[in-house]
């Protein structure tokens, strides 16, 4: 009951003052899950379920990472050292990147990299000019 209460708080908000959905609404808009709220963002969330059931995810990630996970096996058991953040955070991207159909997850991380990196922590959203600018 506690958890329904707290999803359903319509005085919290996903995209307020200095929270992540404002600061990629300005960027990628309002027509997103993060910048839709009520039916709309309903509507949406079913057309997207099938995208993230357990069994559509393991298929997407073992498209995506069965290579990248069995090179890092051999550097690991060839007693290498790895970067794992850099392999976590290459792999986050190739799997959102299959997500969203984008054929170049580098490039995906590179213009989230863009984003972040015009943020401050005294101001974290962008202004008008950077937002156009992304």
């Amino acid at each position: 009951m506690l958890v329904r209460r707290v999803l359903t708080d319509t005085s919290y908000r996903k995209d307020g003052p200095g929270s992540s959905g404002a600061l990629w609404a300005g960027v990628l808009g309002h027509r997103t899950l993060i910048g839709m709220d009520g039916p709309p963002h309903r509507r949406m969330r079913r057309a997207l379920t099938p995208l993230f059931t357990a069994e559509a995810a393991e298929k997407v990630c073992r498209r995506v990472l069965d290579a990248p996970l069995a090179d890092l096996r051999h550097q690991l058991l060839d007693g290498r050292q790895v970067d794992l953040v850099a392999v976590a955070r290459a792999g986050a991207g190739e799997v959102i990147a299959a997500l969203v159909g984008m054929a170049d997850p580098v490039g995906l991380t590179e213009a989230a990299d863009q984003v972040l990196g015009m943020v401050r922590l005294a101001n974290r959203s962008l202004s008008a000019a950077q937002n156009r600018r992304v």
